[in-house]
């Protein structure tokens, strides 16, 4: 005699609406172009010939934040990579007057 087997469906692990889920599957279509649209890069500082440091506010599962990611550009792969952090809105004055006692 066979036992029912229940099987749990594993929800994503990252928080991004429902919504806004499709531009992580597929990375094209509607749904990418309006998540993009609420991304504003501020700028980038080189660090070294091949990675940036990219500085972005943007909207994230719904949060506004600064995101401070590093690029790479190379034969094998060019993105963001997962070194980098992000600010949400209502920490970004704490982290600013934090980054403006540093002296060098």
């Amino acid at each position: 005699m066979k036992q029912e087997e229940t099987v749990k469906k594993k929800k994503p692990a990252f928080h991004v609406p429902e919504e806004k889920r499709l531009q992580y599957y597929s990375g094209w279509g509607k749904k990418k172009r309006e998540v993009d649209a609420m991304d504003e890069e501020i700028g980038r500082v080189k660090k070294s010939d091949t990675t940036d440091v990219v500085i972005k506010v943007d909207d994230y599962g719904g949060q506004k934040g600064v995101t401070i990611r590093e690029f790479l550009t190379s034969e094998k792969y060019t993105g963001f990579t997962k070194q980098g952090t992000r600010i949400p809105a209502e920490k970004w004055e704490e982290f600013k007057s934090l980054i403006n006692k540093v002296k060098l």
